[in-house]
């Protein structure tokens, strides 16, 4: 897990046009629908964790592995 700080500066300092100190600014910045963003912010400030994973190859074992976590999915608008 990332602490809150932390995800704050990962996010705000992730990609070109993020809106520094955002979580929605950083999402989008990472190539996140703006639509999309604004969901995970509204989830983020709710105190829930956001995680991502860059999984390539291992998409399935990747998503297998946070569902038994208990993640909760949400189909996004076409992430980058």
């Amino acid at each position: 897990m990332i602490a809150g700080g932390t995800l704050m500066a990962l996010l705000a300092s992730a990609g070109a046009g993020a809106t520094v100190g955002t979580v929605i600014g950083g999402l989008i910045g990472l190539g996140i629908p703006e639509e999309d963003a604004s969901y995970y912010e509204g989830e983020f400030k709710s105190g829930r964790t956001i995680v991502t994973v860059r999984a390539d190859a291992r998409y399935s074992e990747a998503t297998d592995i946070l569902r038994r976590h208990g993640a909760v999915e949400r189909a996004t608008s076409g992430v980058a």
